[in-house]
């Protein structure tokens, strides 16, 4: 049976649209080679660490994790996480082989199995997605009258943030795990037809070809998932033994998650308190300038307002007071829990384990030349992996992509 997919299509009503998305979710489907939904069951595929941290490929001025493919049209700027590039260099050199030695052809939109994109660097994403946000939070600022000083300021902000930052977060880690932002920062999807992810119409024709089954067989022996909503994409399967036979190459004694902690990944949480900062104090500057009655405020605020990233610069300890460093962790705290919704009732109990914890750590850190807000930054971290493990646990028991679904079920979720 043949299925015409329209889920994108705009002339359709709400009503209709709905239901061809619900057809797309439970009819495709094949059996004994599942595929990778990023948009019910894993949506943050790749972001998250074995303990559910958030991670994004380590990009450093060497580029020792990226690896250019080396064919194509724009072959210098699309890059992967190395092992990928190899292990899908291993899968195309394969399936070309049986292209070229049967009556096989490339599925319908995947002629020639050519990269069309890769990896997309984190920090410029969040950087562009910054500048934009920032202009969000000042005009809910803008016509506020009850703001005369940075504690009404602190207030206001807190309160719209209450209301915002599940749609709209500005932590590194918030940004990297919110439909924001781009899957691609993982290093580990390769995509080959430039299509939208919106159009089931075409997804359903690329799935529905006659080609497409040899297709999804090679990925999947050679370590990708295909993108269930994106078809014309591969992900690195980290579950994979060939994958984690490519991942080992880089030391044959250490265990693939640990080599990916070592050499491809880098947790965001650690910044979390300097991005936080910045964009608060920034949304401030940002609001004075805009408003009509901006100096007359910050002349107010100048003794209230906390100090710059000069106390927080990594690797010193901060040279102002203590209630300094105590108020940008516990903000830090609310802004995370805020961003992933989790119940705010016992916030006071957790900031005061943050905070304790980071009195007998700190200064270890500080003493050994490491980042002084480490520790607070890590229990932080590790408050919030802990929610987010729970979520995706609850997430897994329901989100069969091929079962129906309903809103109901994801309740609290």
């Amino acid at each position: 049976m043949v299925f015409v997919f329209k889920g994108g299509d705009d002339s359709l009503d709400i009503r209709k649209k709905f239901l061809e998305r619900l057809k797309y979710k439970k009819e495709v489907k094949f059996a004994n080679y599942p595929f990778l939904d990023t948009w019910y069951e894993k949506p943050n595929y790749g972001l998250l660490n074995e303990d559910y941290e958030p991670v994004v490929l380590l990009n450093n001025v060497h580029d020792v994790s990226l690896y250019s493919f080396g064919y194509g049209e724009e072959r210098s700027n699309i890059q992967c996480a190395k092992f990928v590039v190899e292990a899908f260099n291993q899968f195309r050199a394969s399936y070309s082989v049986v292209i070229e030695n049967s009556p096989i052809e490339y599925p319908k939109f995947l002629e020639s199995l050519t990269p069309v994109k890769g990896y997309e660097n984190f920090d410029n994403t969040y950087k562009e997605y910054i500048t934009h946000i920032i202009k969000f939070y000042v005009e809910e600022l803008l016509g506020n009258k009850e703001i005369r000083d940075y504690h009404d300021y602190e207030k206001e902000i807190k309160n719209i943030f209450k209301n915002n930052l599940v749609a709209n977060p500005i932590t590194r880690s918030g940004f990297l795990l919110s439909p924001l932002c781009p899957v691609n920062v993982s290093g580990l999807y390769i995509e080959m037809a430039p299509l939208d992810y919106g159009d089931d119409l075409k997804k359903g024709e690329i799935i529905q070809d006659y080609n497409f089954m040899c297709y999804l067989l090679h990925a999947h022996e050679h370590g990708f998932l295909v993108d269930k909503n994106a078809p014309w994409r591969l992900v690195a399967n980290l579950d994979s033994p060939k994958m984690r036979d490519h991942i080992q190459l880089y030391h044959h004694s250490i265990e693939p998650e640990t080599i990916l902690a070592k050499l491809f990944r880098l947790k965001t949480h650690y910044d979390d308190i300097y991005s936080l900062q910045n964009i608060v104090l920034r949304i401030y500057d940002s609001f004075i300038k805009a408003s009509p009655i901006g100096e007359k405020i910050d002349n107010s605020a100048k003794d209230f307002k906390p100090k710059k990233i000069t106390f927080l610069r990594k690797g010193k300890p901060p040279d102002s007071t203590v209630s300094d460093y105590k108020y940008w962790i516990s903000f830090l705290l609310e802004a995370r829990m805020i961003e992933l919704g989790m119940p705010m009732d016992n916030f006071e109990k957790l900031k005061n384990k943050v905070l304790d914890y980071h009195q007998v750590y700190g200064v270890r850190y500080s003493n050994a030349g490491k980042n002084y807000l480490s520790p607070a930054s890590g229990k932080i971290g590790r408050i919030c992996s802990e929610y987010i493990k729970s979520v995706y646990k609850k997430r897994y028991d329901i989100a069969d992509s091929s079962k129906l679904t309903k809103l109901g079920d994801y309740h609290g979720v």
